[in-house]
């Protein structure tokens, strides 16, 4: 019996150490279709693991200890992954998409300055991809963690990557392409892409531009 939840809420987590990019419930809703129900998946930026509550299948894992402890699995970092090799059926991962929610400084969470750091509490370590803005930094993090979850995914195992694009100085940021021939760079094969429009940040300094949608792209380990 099928026991995942049908109903997908989004869910910032309490006010204790909360996350600022959950997956929004149409994310969810499409993973939730789309995501075989055997098989043990992997989500390497897990956050507060809030994935799981839907698909049980999916092991959490996040690299800061106080939104590892508030849901789960696991604390690990995504670049040294605590798994065997070709020992998962595959991944389910949303990134950091590199816009300015890698900003730093000490900016309250209500404020129009949502960032990774901002709802932690603290500064973020160098190997936290939420630490950076779009740049060589945030490519080589993203390419390092990739390699990795290639290396612990069984050949033919599936990869669900939640990414989006974003505005910078008025021109749109191909984020979403970037990961995609990264990951076709490491033997992936895209087979399924989609686009879903979901509910953006209504604040912040390009508020007025912000791309409309995410993409939930799926690809195949040759």
């Amino acid at each position: 019996m099928d026991t995942r939840q049908q109903e997908f809420p989004i869910d910032l987590g309490p006010k204790t150490t909360p996350h600022p990019a959950p997956y929004t419930s149409s994310i969810i809703a499409l993973l939730y279709d789309v995501v075989p129900n055997e098989g043990v998946f992997l989500d390497p930026f897990g956050g507060i693991g809030g994935i799981t509550t839907y698909i049980p299948n999916i092991i959490a894992g996040e690299l800061m200890a106080k939104w590892a402890i508030r849901g789960c699995q696991l604390q690990h970092d995504a670049l040294r992954l605590p798994f065997a090799t070709n020992s998962l059926d595959g991944i389910v991962t949303s990134p950091t998409y590199g816009n300015r929610m890698g900003d730093h400084g000490d900016y309250n969470i209500d404020s129009d300055r949502r960032s990774y750091q901002s709802f932690y509490g603290e500064d973020l370590p160098n190997t936290n991809t939420g630490r950076y803005n779009w740049g060589a930094q945030y490519q080589l993090l993203h390419t390092l963690a990739w390699i990795e979850c290639t290396r612990v995914v069984k050949p033919g195992g599936l990869f669900y990557l939640n990414i989006s694009d974003h505005i910078r100085n008025g021109q749109v940021i191909p984020v979403s392409d970037w990961h995609i021939e990264t990951l076709k760079s490491l033997m992936w094969e895209q087979v399924g892409t989609f686009r879903i429009e979901t509910p953006r940040f209504k604040k912040g300094a390009n508020h007025e531009a912000r791309v409309d949608h995410e993409s939930l792209i799926i690809f195949r380990l040759l």
